[in-house]
């Protein structure tokens, strides 16, 4: 078993890197979400920007295993209506959300473009691992900032049938 770059400590055998992204990619196709997430604080003179990833689902052991493999938050949860099934989150953000983005876009078919927005976003020359969106930005940059999350927004209304083969 080697630890695959990437996949944080994650021990696959070699040639089973690509199937578990392939899996990866499938179920986040299918389940997950991603967002540039824009926060105006009060206090501060621009707002906030950041790229974010999740999957939402009633099935612990698919988010568990990605949770295992990239870090990230989970967390259970009920639902206020009792007839309503527990669920359970994983999200992501920042450059964990972006080494997932990069390792699942080959696999990706559903949400390859906005995957691709998203790490365009990530690569904008104003942002570096470890300060994101912290660095102050000019307001050309935010109207940049904007223009991506609004561009994700766009690419998740992608006409039915509209599928990458």
């Amino acid at each position: 078993m080697l630890p695959i770059p990437g996949l944080a400590d994650w021990p696959i055998a070699m040639g089973q890197r690509d199937a578990f992204l392939a899996w990866a990619a499938g179920f986040f196709d299918g389940e997950g979400c991603i967002r540039i997430n824009v926060q105006h604080f009060p206090r501060m003179r621009n707002p906030s920007a950041s790229l974010s990833m999740g999957i939402t689902n009633t099935v612990a052991a698919p988010l568990l295993m990605l949770n295992t493999a990239y870090r990230g938050c989970y967390r259970t949860y009920r639902h206020h209506n009792p007839k309503h099934a527990k669920y359970a989150k994983w999200t992501i953000s920042g450059q964990t959300a972006y080494r997932f983005a990069k390792d699942i876009l080959p696999f990706a078919r559903v949400k390859h473009d906005q995957i691709a927005l998203g790490i365009a976003f990530y690569e904008l020359p104003w942002r570096s691992p470890g300060q994101g969106h912290h660095r102050p930005r000019t307001p050309e940059q935010v109207q940049v900032d904007l223009e991506y999350a609004s561009r994700i927004s766009l690419a998740k209304r992608m006409p039915l049938g509209a599928v990458r083969t």
